[in-house]
C-alpha cells in the first residue's frame, strides 16, 4: 500500500481513528450509525398476584426471540454454515432449560420482574465465564448478551433499532453476531466498532463473509454522524471520516488491488504448498465447529492442525458425558483425509466448575488448561477415552495436544493416563491405535525455555502463539488500554519459538504453529525460514500464506528469519520485513 494511506495527512473536516483489523477488505460509503444504547431495567418488585403473568410475559418474550432468530438463521444459511452454526447455538441458549428454571425461580420466589430476572440470570452466567480467564470463551460474552437484549426489549415492547441504510458502511459501539447476519440483508459493504475481539463470534461472522471490519475503533460512534462519508480499512485497522480527495483516491486504488488480490487467491487454492526451491509447507486448518469442516476442502488444507473442544465443554451440562462427541471427531477425520486431526484437550479455567466457589484474583495465571484436566481426573479420563475410541478406529489419523503445560512433570502425567487407558481397551479387546501421537503446546515461556527437556517427553510441539506472546509481554489483549502491547511479531516472541524449534529439530520431534501469527504471511516466512514447515491456521487465511511461501526459497527466508531474531523492537521488524521483500521482489 503506498504511503498516503498508511501516513494519510489529516486536513480539515478529515479524521483518523485508529484501531485493529479484524475482518480484511476496504469499504468506502456513507455512514449509518446503529443504536446499541444500553437497556434500562426496572428495579420494582413485582406484587405475589403477577408472578404468573410476569413469567408468562418472560415466555412470549422467548417465543418471539427464537422465531426471530431462526429468520436469521435463514439468511446464515443461505450465506455461510459457520455462521449458521453460531446462530444455532444462540437458539440453544435462549431455549436452555437451566436458564429458564433460574428466570422463573427469581420472578417466582424473589418477585423480580421479568427483565431483571432476565438480565440478573444472565449476568451469574456471563461472570462465570469471565472467571475463567480463557480468552476465546470471554469473546463469546457478547453472544450471551446478544440474546439477553433481545429478550429485554422483547419484554419491555422494543424493537432493536438500526437505522442501517442499505449499501452503507455500519458504525457502532459493540457488534452482536446476529447483527452482522442482519446487515447482510441491508447489503452493507463494512463496519467499525468502537469495542471488539479479534476472535469473538462477530468478527467470525464477517470475516466468513467478507465484510471488512474493524474493532477498537475509540470515538468511532461519537466523531461520525450519520451521512458521514468514511472509509473502513480492515487492512491496516483505520476508520477514515470524512475523507479529503487524496486519501479518497489512494483507498479507492487500494480497494482495486485488493479485489484483484482475492481473484488471484481463488487461483493460488488450487496451487501446490511449495517454496520456490520445491520444499513443501504443511498449511493445515485450525477448527472449532462442525459447520467450518468444509473450509478443509474448500481451501485445499492438509489436515487439521488445532481442533478445539471448548465450545463443547461450554454446551454441555454434564461436563463428564464426552461420549457423545466422538460423532463430532468422526467427521473431523472423514473431512481432514488424508491428513490428520490434532485434538486439544480442554483448555478452560477452573472457575466453570459448579462445585468451585474461590474466585481466583487472577484467572489467566490460574487453575486452568492441564491443571484443571489433572486435578479432575475423571474428566481428563472421559475427553481421553472419546478420543482414543476414534483414534482406534482411524489409526495414524490422531493426535492429542495438551494445553498450558509449564512443566515436564504435566506433560508426564497425562502420557501414564493414555497408557492407562490403552491398557483398559487392549484388555477389553477394542481398536486402539498403538503409536498414538500426544503433543505438547508451546504457550508459557517456561515450556520454550525447558523445550529440550520436553522433547523428552513429548511426540511433538504446537506453538500457540496467542497466549505465548501474552505471557511474554505481559498483556492482557482483552485489554484495550494496553492493547498496543500485544505485539505477535516482537522479537521475544520469535526467539521462544526459535529455542522451541531448535529444541525439537535436536530430538527429532515435529514442530508447528497453530496461533494466529501463522496465518500472518510475513511472519510465516520468519517461521518457516526457523525449520518450522508445518503452520495451521484460520481456514480462509490459507491462500495468503501459500502466496507468500511460494516466492521464497528455505535459504532466503533463513536469512530473513536471522534478522529478526536480532531485532529489538517490533516495528524494526517490520522495517526489515518491508526491506526484506523489496530486495527480492526487486531482483526477481
Amino acid at each position: 500500500m503506498n504511503d498516503q494511506i498508511h501516513d494519510p495527512a489529516l486536513k480539515a473536516g478529515e479524521q483518523l481513528i485508529n484501531g485493529q483489523a479484524a475482518s480484511p477488505g476496504y469499504a468506502i460509503g456513507i455512514a449509518s450509525l446503529f443504536n446499541t444504547s444500553d437497556l434500562v431495567i426496572s428495579t420494582e418488585p413485582v406484587d405475589e398476584s403477577q408472578v404468573e403473568s410476569e413469567y408468562a410475559q418472560f415466555v412470549r418474550a422467548r417465543r418471539i426471540v427464537v422465531f426471530e432468530l431462526r429468520k436469521i438463521l435463514e439468511i446464515a444459511s443461505a450465506t455461510d454454515e459457520e455462521a449458521h452454526g453460531i446462530i444455532q447455538a444462540q437458539i440453544q441458549i435462549a431455549e436452555d432449560p437451566e436458564l429458564d428454571k433460574s428466570i422463573r425461580r427469581m420472578i417466582m420466589e424473589r418477585h423480580f420482574g421479568a427483565d431483571r430476572a432476565v438480565n440478573e440470570s444472565f449476568l451469574y452466567y456471563i461472570q462465570l465465564i469471565k472467571n475463567t480467564g480463557n480468552a476465546l470463551m470471554i469473546d463469546r460474552i457478547v453472544d450471551i448478551r446478544d440474546i439477553r437484549d433481545r429478550l429485554i426489549r422483547q419484554i419491555q415492547h422494543g424493537e432493536l433499532v438500526s437505522g442501517v441504510v442499505e449499501g452503507s458502511v455500519v458504525i457502532c459501539d459493540e457488534l452482536m453476531p446476529s447483527d452482522i447476519l442482519l446487515f447482510s440483508r441491508h447489503k452493507v459493504t463494512g463496519i467499525a466498532a468502537n469495542e471488539g475481539g479479534l476472535t469473538a463470534h462477530a468478527t467470525i461472522i464477517a470475516n466468513s463473509m467478507g465484510i471488512p471490519l474493524v474493532i477498537n475503533a475509540v470515538g468511532a460512534t461519537r466523531l461520525t454522524s450519520p451521512g458521514d462519508l468514511v472509509i473502513v480499512d480492515g487492512v491496516d485497522g483505520r476508520l477514515v471520516v470524512r475523507p479529503d480527495a487524496s486519501t479518497l483516491e489512494s483507498y479507492e486504488r487500494a480497494k482495486e488491488r485488493y479485489a484483484l488480490e482475492l481473484a488471484e487467491s481463488a487461483l493460488i487454492v488450487e496451487l501446490p504448498s511449495v517454496t520456490k526451491c520445491g520444499t513443501e509447507i504443511v498449511l493445515m486448518a485450525n477448527i472449532e465447529f462442525e459447520e467450518e469442516l468444509d473450509n478443509i476442502k474448500k481451501y485445499r488444507a492438509r489436515g487439521i492442525g488445532l481442533l478445539r473442544t471448548e465450545s463443547y465443554f461450554i454446551e454441555d451440562e454434564g461436563l463428564e458425558e464426552y461420549k457423545s462427541k466422538e460423532a463430532f471427531f468422526e467427521k473431523a477425520v472423514k473431512a481432514a483425509a488424508p491428513g490428520s486431526v490434532t485434538i486439544r484437550l480442554f483448555d478452560v479455567g477452573g472457575d466453570k466448575f459448579s462445585d468451585t466457589t474461590t474466585k481466583e484474583p487472577n484467572p489467566f495465571l490460574g487453575w486452568r488448561g492441564v491443571r484443571v484436566l489433572l486435578d479432575r481426573r475423571q474428566l481428563l479420563r472421559s475427553q481421553l477415552t472419546a478420543i482414543m475410541n476414534v483414534a482406534g478406529r482411524n489409526p495414524g489419523k490422531i493426535r492429542i495436544l495438551v494445553p498450558m503445560v509449564s512443566v515436564v512433570e504435566e506433560i508426564g502425567e497425562i502420557c501414564r493416563e493414555v497408557d492407562a487407558i490403552t491398557e483398559k481397551m487392549r484388555s477389553n479387546g477394542k481398536p486402539f491405535d498403538p503409536k498414538l501421537k500426544i503433543g505438547t503446546m508451546i504457550e508459557i515461556p517456561s515450556a520454550a525455555l525447558i523445550a529440550g527437556k520436553l522433547a523428552g517427553e513429548t511426540d511433538f510441539f504446537s506453538v500457540g502463539t496467542n497466549d505465548l506472546t501474552q505471557y511474554t509481554l505481559a498483556v492482557d489483549r482483552g485489554n484495550r488500554l494496553i492493547s498496543k502491547l500485544f505485539q505477535q511479531m516482537h522479537p521475544a516472541v520469535f526467539q521462544l519459538i526459535k529455542k522451541a524449534a531448535d529444541a525439537a529439530h535436536e530430538k527429532g520431534i515435529s514442530i508447528e504453529v497453530c496461533g494466529e501469527l501463522a496465518a500472518n504471511p510475513d511472519a510465516a516466512l520468519c517461521l518457516v525460514g526457523m525449520g518450522i514447515t508445518d503452520l495451521s491456521m484460520s481456514a480462509a487465511s490459507l491462500p495468503r500464506v501459500k502466496k507468500a511461501i511460494r516466492k521464497y526459497s528455505i535459504a532466503e527466508m533463513a536469512e530473513l528469519s536471522a534478522m529478526v531474531l536480532n531485532a529489538a523492537t517490533q516495528d524494526e521488524v517490520q522495517e526489515i520485513l518491508e526491506n526484506w521483500k523489496k530486495e527480492r521482489d526487486e531482483s526477481h
